[in-house]
């Protein structure tokens, strides 16, 4: 059911008027070639909706939770309301599972962190699912992470997306700074070299010292501390590539 509602909303960012802020958005971040691969969509807001009910139809939404509706009774009329999951992250992608299934969708806010704090909104939102239990990625990375015998671990899903353009394919994303320990067993059938690079705020370092407590024992795995002024991996690759990764690490 996901799949489909990915192909929809992945229409509606190639063909709608309402999705030009996040194609643009993505544009000045992704080259299409990648937007492609990993699937970006567009999920209209309360106003917009509309235009994924007329391709998807609004039954599957409501199946799916991705629309909520209730009785309005007002000094204006008696009416139903149907508000958006994605009501404010109106990017959104597909999770995949190790064997390619959509597993969950995961939604992105455009708007900037003071923004976002001054109405209670986080960065992402995804669909429920079990997500200690998988690694964004993974199953794009794990033959690259068998070739180069190491994977690297970061944090968002736009930290691992970047990297791939960069041409570092044995990356992963945990979603959080708080990798489980189910997740390491993922990545150790694969390989027992782990290269943590979360990001510099203070969440991101209680995460990988965190990590390092439990898991070092279980694994060849190193915590490396992006440069000072960079505030995650994306950030870092927006500047800098393969070899001055290799350099840092």
């Amino acid at each position: 059911m996901f799949s489909a509602i990915i192909d929809a909303c992945r229409t509606l960012l190639a063909d709608s008027e309402a999705a030009k802020d996040c194609q643009s958005y993505l544009d000045g971040r992704l080259s299409r070639t990648i937007q492609e691969r990993f699937g970006f969509g567009y999920f209209p807001n309360q106003n917009n909706l509309p235009l994924l009910t007329a391709i998807i139809g609004e039954d599957v939404l409501l199946q799916s939770k991705l629309l909520y509706q209730w009785d309005v009774r007002d000094s204006q009329s008696a009416r139903i309301m149907g508000v958006s999951f994605f009501e404010h992250h109106p990017l959104v992608m597909p999770y995949r599972d190790l064997y390619g299934r959509v597993v969950a969708i995961v939604g992105r806010s455009l708007l900037n962190d003071k923004e976002r704090e001054a109405i209670g909104v986080p960065k992402y939102k995804n669909t429920v699912f079990t997500k200690g239990s998988h690694l964004f990625g993974l199953n794009d990375a794990r033959n690259s992470i068998i070739k180069e015998d190491k994977a690297y671990v970061v944090e968002g899903q736009f930290d691992m997306i970047k990297a791939f353009e960069k041409g570092i394919t044995n990356v992963v994303a945990v979603g959080n700074s708080n990798i489980t320990g189910y997740q390491l067993g993922l990545l150790r059938r694969y390989t027992n070299n782990i290269v943590l690079l979360f990001d510099t705020d203070e969440a991101g370092r209680m995460g990988a010292d965190k990590a390092m407590g439990k898991f070092k024992q279980y694994a060849n795995l190193r915590d490396v501390c992006l440069p000072a002024g960079y505030k995650d991996f994306d950030e870092f690759l927006g500047e800098n590539g393969i070899e001055e990764l290799n350099a840092l690490i």
